[in-house]
Order: C-alpha cells, then sequence, then structure tokens
C-alpha cells in the first residue's frame, strides 16, 4: 500500500508542476531575505582579505564562529530576522497546505483560483488545530520522562556515567518520537479537514487521533520513508556542494545552481508528503 501511495502521489506532484514552482519560489524569496543581509554582514566583517576570497565559494564554520565572537552585534543583527523570517515561512507553508492538500485530493489539472480559495478557506481551521495538538504535544513531550523513571528505578540516584550518557540518547530519541507523533496527528487533522470539509475544529481534532491511533503503523512507516527520502537527498547534496568551493566565477555559478536544484527537490518534497498522506489517508477510510 506505502509503494501504491507514493507512486500515485508523484503522478499527482508532476501534473501539478506549476503549484512545486510556487512552492520553490516562495522558498527562494524567503532565503533571499536572509542571504542578502548575512552576506553584507560577512563581507563587511572580510573586507578584501584571503578570507573573503576563500569564502566567495564556501561558507567555512569556524570563520562562523570567530564573526559572532569578534563581532557580536552581527548576531544581535541578523537573529530576530532569522526567526522572524522562520516563522512566517512556517505560516505560509501552513497557509499553503489548504491549497496543495485540496489540489492533491483531486486529479484534475492545476487552478490557481482553487488553491487560493482551499488556502483561504482552511488556514483558520488549521490555527484552530493548531491550538487543539498544543495539549497533545505536552502529553507526548512527557515520555523522556519515562527514561528518568526507568534510571532511578533501576540504577538510583548515581547511575554512573555509562548509564547517564545511554540515558541521554534514550530521552534524545524519545523526544524525536515525541515531535514525530505530534506531526502525524496535526498532519492527518489537516487531510481530515479538507476531506470532511468540517468546520468544529473539536471534532476534527477527535477524528483525527482515531484515525492516527488505528493506523499508526502505515502512518508512521511512510513518515519514515519520506525522511529516508529527504535525508538521501541531502546525502547527495553536501557532498557535491563541497566540491563546489573554488573562488571562481564559473564555480560559484555551479554552486548556486546546484543548491537551487536542492531547494526545488525539497519544495517537491514538502508536496510528495502532503500528496502522499492525502493518498494513504484516501485508502484507509475506504477500507472503514
Amino acid at each position: 500500500m506505502i509503494a501504491r501511495t507514493l507512486h500515485s502521489a508523484l503522478t499527482r506532484l508532476f501534473a501539478l508542476k506549476r503549484l512545486w514552482l510556487v512552492y520553490y519560489l516562495s522558498g527562494l524569496v524567503f532565503a533571499a531575505v536572509v542571504a542578502l543581509p548575512a552576506t553584507s554582514i560577512v563581507s563587511n566583517y572580510a573586507g578584501q582579505t584571503l578570507t573573503a576570497e576563500r569564502l566567495s565559494g564556501f561558507m567555512d564554520i569556524n570563520f562562523i564562529i570567530e564573526l559572532f565572537h569578534y563581532h557580536g552585534s552581527a548576531l544581535g543583527a541578523i537573529l530576530p530576522l532569522l526567526i522572524m523570517t522562520a516563522f512566517l515561512f512556517w505560516l505560509l507553508m501552513l497557509f499553503f497546505s489548504g491549497g496543495a492538500l485540496k489540489l492533491m485530493a483531486g486529479d484534475h489539472p492545476y487552478r490557481p483560483r482553487e488553491f487560493w480559495d482551499a488556502c483561504g478557506r482552511y488556514f483558520g481551521r488549521f490555527l484552530r488545530l493548531l491550538l487543539w495538538s498544543l495539549p497533545l504535544l505536552a502529553l507526548f513531550f512527557l515520555l523522556p520522562a519515562l527514561a528518568n523513571l526507568v534510571e532511578k528505578l533501576f540504577w538510583g540516584k548515581d547511575p554512573g556515567d555509562n548509564i547517564t550518557y545511554w540515558s541521554g540518547i534514550a530521552k534524545m530519541g524519545l523526544r524525536y518520537l515525541a515531535l514525530m507523533l505530534w506531526a502525524l496527528f496535526f498532519d492527518y487533522a489537516r487531510i481530515l479537514a479538507v476531506q470532511k470539509n468540517e468546520k468544529r475544529t473539536r471534532r476534527l481534532a477527535i477524528a483525527a487521533l482515531q484515525f492516527t491511533s488505528r493506523n499508526l503503523g502505515r502512518l508512521f512507516a511512510l513518515a519514515l520513508l519520506l525522511a529516508l527520502i529527504s535525508l538521501l537527498g541531502l546525502v547527495i547534496y553536501n557532498p557535491v556542494a563541497d566540491l563546489l568551493h573554488a573562488p571562481s566565477t564559473g564555480i560559484i555559478a555551479l554552486l548556486f545552481l546546484w543548491q537551487q536544484l536542492y531547494m526545488f527537490f525539497r519544495a517537491g518534497v514538502r508536496l510528495l508528503t502532503h500528496g502522499s498522506q492525502m493518498k494513504l489517508s484516501q485508502r484507509l477510510l475506504q477500507d472503514y
């Protein structure tokens, strides 16, 4: 079922190339909002030095640490911009998700009016669903407390360095699990909102909780597969990007094109996630 769902979602994604372009261009605009001031700060600090020439094709993490250590005002200037840009981008993606889910559920070509209408119609419901999901998120984040309980129960107050280390790993894993479970609930709550066209978000939250609990295995398997696809893209992107760090115009142009290709891939993965989750929920709901 998972393979057929992904194939169906991928076919639908290629049928909605203009929607894919909308997602890509939105990410490009927000990236430029952050990249332009950051480039200006680095340029003002490095000047015309050899370091500036080297950084024209490759960003050195040691240089970034040095920049914030000796030029702390740069962090104070750009950090609020980063936070605000990240929040606004997340809000825009939440707004877009209503239209994307609506189009992914159908089988017709991209219709701008339908997309924007669905974006506006479902945005308020999605925000209310987010509020309904917060108590569940708080409950899920109690999971790491289980590791503390097990640690104290079996090893007491002084378990030793080895137990403390592995306990920390377990807590980190439980936090990721909690975040993933919450994301599944919120994703499928939005999908049910589009499918059922239900305005009462309390009923949608209950229905989403029942749906995710009943089908957790398949939903979790799809989420892991999508995460692996995203990770595979990053594994392919990073080595090539590391090779393109020579301070020459041609290499910098190739690096820029490679970065844009990766951003286009990331936009596609976001839409593929919406599409595959929508297609899977449609298949599962047909069984009941």
